[in-house]
């Protein structure tokens, strides 16, 4: 009777060699050929594939304009595809209410997917406008002497 095989048990087929793995999501055991360790046995691929999370999923973040969004479907202001952005989560934590729709964070350096709490404040739309305004005009000034 032949022996039940342990992980990196190695055998030869006709064109391939293969190497006893065990799924790391079952833990079920099975020959795989070699350099496909540590991948999930056919089941749990497709249980993946069929499931709502995917294959691709990475836990609910991701990048949209620049900025990190967090999958919150929950949140009150979370647009229609679940996702928030990680900074107004940062803010809202911060001042201990939610960011109200009229409300925008601002990222003081305006690295978008910086999130600190020391590079955020929370300002009305006018106040923003009048901010980005204000740099825009300092820096236009800066390269119209620059040149003369």
């Amino acid at each position: 009777m032949a022996e039940t095989p342990i992980d990196g048990d190695i055998k030869r087929g006709k064109k391939h060699i293969y190497v006893w793995d065990t799924c790391p999501k079952c833990r079920q055991g099975r020959w795989v050929r070699n350099g496909r360790r540590g991948t999930v046995c056919r089941g749990c691929y497709l249980d993946l594939l069929r499931s709502r999370i995917g294959l691709n999923w990475k836990g609910g973040e991701t990048k949209a304009g620049g900025y990190i969004m967090i999958y919150m479907p929950d949140h009150p202001f979370a647009h229609k595809s679940g996702y928030i952005k990680r900074s107004h989560l940062v803010m809202e934590k911060v001042l201990g209410r939610y960011i109200l729709r009229h409300e925008i964070v601002h990222h003081e350096n305006e690295i978008k997917h910086d999130d600190r709490p020391e590079n955020l404040e929370v300002k009305s739309p006018g106040g923003h406008i009048s901010e980005h305004n204000r740099r825009l005009n300092k820096a236009q000034n800066m390269m119209r002497y620059r040149w003369r």
